[in-house]
């Protein structure tokens, strides 16, 4: 993923750049570091999840247990776009809750 940033200070040449376009230049969004939270996050996710699912699995039958895994990892999808625009933290939280 990457943000857009206006570019600034380029001289505008007539006949090569037209006024309407928009300049900008692309930067990655996370760094290196926080990158590797997020890969992180995934393994934590399914660590946290093993055991209540298998409980969940003994007690509730597979069917249930799969239903709310579903639903879970499809709302945690849907909210990733969100997540991103309030912060790094929210993100960590919706890819943990996105591997259940």
């Amino acid at each position: 993923m990457h943000k857009e940033i206006p570019v600034t200070g380029v001289e505008i040449v007539p006949g090569n750049i037209t006024s309407s376009m928009k300049l900008v230049k692309f930067e990655p969004m996370f760094d290196q570091k926080e990158k590797s939270w997020l890969m992180w996050a995934v393994a934590i996710g399914s660590i946290i999840a093993t055991f209540p699912f298998n409980v969940a699995y003994a007690h509730y039958g597979a069917r249930v247990v799969f239903f709310s895994a579903g639903m879970m990892s499809a709302i945690a999808t849907l909210l990733i776009p969100l997540c991103i625009n309030l912060g790094l933290g929210y993100f960590l939280v919706a890819r943990v809750v996105q591997v259940c």
